[in-house]
């Protein structure tokens, strides 16, 4: 897919989800976003120095431990509908040096956020879904953003023993096509998992 094919893309999907709605409920809806918004400060936040040590001691055993986690942009903004900054936060995603903590099973980019598939090796996930943050924001920066990227802290659901690993990440790596972007997972350019070679 070109960009300016995933470009059109994410225009015309967002097009259709205006004109599928009143303007009014369009409004209406737009009130627990602000609200999710307004609380997302409240996830995941890095605790202070001596709550940090404490907790990285609860989180000795978090070896193996596999989780979903979502990222958003700053606002909710369609930053990453941009060809330049989607392959930036793809490039990171796919590089193992992002990873050195841990390793990313599966990751997609969609045009206001980011999933990922993570495996810890060690460490703690919010220091590891930091230092991936932190290394979109620097490549992005350099390449001309002067607004925040991303919203504070990220959601998370950890994946229980019972969880069929492969179907989350199959499940991840579809949104793009529930979204409506493409009309299947291999015209999309942004996603990659272990088990097979994506995008990007």
């Amino acid at each position: 897919m070109a960009c300016e094919e995933y470009e059109r893309a994410v225009e015309a999907s967002l097009l259709a989800i205006l004109r599928s709605r009143p303007l009014t409920a369009f409004l209406r809806e737009l009130a627990p976003l602000i609200a999710r918004f307004a609380e997302s400060k409240h996830r995941h936040r890095m605790p202070s120095a001596p709550a940090s040590n404490a907790l990285r001691k609860g989180r000795a055993s978090q070896a193996g431990r596999i989780c979903l986690v979502t990222a958003f942009t700053w606002g909710r903004a369609h930053l990453f509908a941009q060809c330049g900054a989607a392959r930036t936060v793809a490039r990171l995603s796919h590089a193992s040096s992002t990873w050195p903590d841990a390793t990313c099973l599966a990751w997609v980019v969609m045009p206001d956020h980011w999933h990922g598939l993570i495996q810890l090796d060690q460490g703690d996930l919010s220091r590891t879904v930091a230092r991936f943050k932190s290394k979109v924001t620097v490549a992005l920066r350099a390449s001309g953003r002067k607004y925040p990227v991303w919203q504070q802290g990220f959601d998370e659901r950890t994946l229980r023993a019972e969880d069929n690993l492969r179907t989350a990440a199959r499940y991840l790596v579809g949104h793009p096509v529930r979204a409506g972007l493409v009309d299947r997972i291999g015209d999309y350019p942004y996603w990659d998992a272990v088990w097979v070679g994506g995008g990007a």
